[in-house]
């Protein structure tokens, strides 16, 4: 049910994107070559998305996915800097507020991870019984030298 929901958000927002570019064309706003240059950049962003799933990862999570959601949410600062300009908004201080919000639920998620992975560990009592423990008199070879508190003297 999940996939089909994040399916059909993801659709919505290709299809978003579409319609705004529509828009810009027929408004003649792409004859700026900084929003060009932004659309060139959102293609191939695009583009490294496709190759990270061909590759059989997720599109979601990993080291690479990530990197390419962060420069999706770098290339729509400048769209953000104008609509906050036109309200009349601070600036900095909307910057702060994302930061902050941002911040407080990636350690919101952390904890819960943290949590949840915690719950599914075995009690240190069967840790310990599980662990195979060498015995002391054996003395294949190397066994000796960490027992032995330092090396013997030299004679």
């Amino acid at each position: 049910m999940f996939r089909k929901a994040l399916a059909v958000a993801g659709a919505a927002l290709g299809l978003f994107h579409v319609w705004l570019l529509v828009s810009q064309l027929a408004d003649g706003r792409l004859a700026d070559p900084s929003a060009l240059v932004r659309w060139a950049v959102a293609g191939g962003l695009v583009w490294g998305l496709v190759v990270v799933r061909r590759q059989g990862s997720s599109i979601l999570w990993g080291r690479k996915a990530v990197s390419i959601w962060l420069l999706a949410a770098l290339l729509h600062a400048p769209a953000m800097a104008d609509r906050i300009e036109a309200s009349g908004l601070d600036l900095p201080t909307v910057v702060v507020t994302i930061v902050e919000i941002t911040l407080g639920a990636g350690i919101a998620i952390a904890g819960l991870i943290a949590v949840r992975r915690q719950r599914f560990q075995p009690p240190i009592a069967v840790a310990w019984t599980a662990r195979r423990r060498p015995s002391i008199a054996s003395f294949s070879a190397g066994d000796y030298l960490s027992l032995s508190p330092r090396p013997p003297p030299f004679s």
